[in-house]
């Protein structure tokens, strides 16, 4: 998206060339949500921010919504080879142009169950209870009106500080502000806040800390149901290190290739 083109900074796998830096935000769109960039040990994947400026060393999570379908109340339609689908959708009426653009429609019961599809983009909904969607392939099956689905909005679009009831995605290297787009590390080293002193050992595991968002907290520091968000393992302290609280430390961030 876009012509402008910028040599990425600290590159230590030859040149490389992208639309935007890892450490530049910008209010327009320059690469597809999710598009993932490796650069030597580190990974990145290109979000959007959600509507509160994102600090460096603190974990985002997604707020990405799964509209879900229930039989005789949420149906899918579309043919054989055909890019393009209709949706009667649970909250449907809610989605604005191209909301679900690189997220997902999973057909959950009837024609086509099972299967799985990349959305390319929609329409707005308005008031209508159906909307229009184009898919990046075509459709292996006809879907019939009774096939009901979930469509999940793309994981990578308004992330927001990590905390209860979120899935960790990165760490942005730079202040992003809000509804920016911007890049956030997945993989490698990075440095991350933690909220409780982690040393060596078998517990050195890094979680979302419930205590301060995006802060991480290691596994045997808090007990579950009380100061732990779920068990998603984040990473670990680089090289066994023991790290304090409250500062950004070198942590090595294990959010998927």
């Amino acid at each position: 998206m876009g012509d402008q083109r910028t040599n990425l900074r600290n590159s230590d796998m030859g040149p490389r060339v992208v639309a935007q830096d890892i450490l530049e935000c910008s209010t327009a769109q320059k690469h597809k949500l999710g598009t993932r960039l490796q650069l030597g040990d580190r990974v990145f994947r290109y979000c959007r921010n959600a509507g509160v400026a994102l600090v460096p060393g603190y974990l985002v999570g997604t707020t990405s919504t799964v509209l879900t379908s229930k039989t005789g109340a949420g149906t899918i339609s579309g043919q054989q080879g055909s890019t393009a689908v209709v949706s009667s959708c649970t909250g449907a009426t809610a989605a604005v142009r191209d909301q679900y653009a690189d997220g997902y429609i999973i057909i959950t019961t009837g024609s086509g169950v099972g299967e799985t599809y990349k959305v390319k983009g929609n329409e707005p909904a308005g008031s209508a209870t159906a909307f229009s969607l184009t898919l990046y392939d075509g459709l292996a099956s006809t879907w019939s009106t009774n096939s009901t689905h979930q469509i999940i909005q793309s994981l990578y679009f308004g992330a927001i500080a990590a905390t209860t009831g979120t899935q960790a995605i990165g760490a942005p290297l730079v202040s992003t502000s809000a509804n920016y787009y911007f890049w956030a590390q997945t993989w490698g080293p990075a440095a991350v806040y933690t909220d409780v002193a982690v040393g060596p050992g078998a517990k050195n595991q890094l979680i979302v800390s419930a205590n301060t968002a995006g802060a991480v907290s290691h596994m045997g520091a808090l007990t579950i149901g009380t100061g732990v968000v779920g068990t998603q393992i984040v990473g670990v302290p680089v090289g066994g290190l023991t790290l304090t609280t409250s500062i950004p430390q070198p942590v090595y961030l294990m959010l998927g290739m």
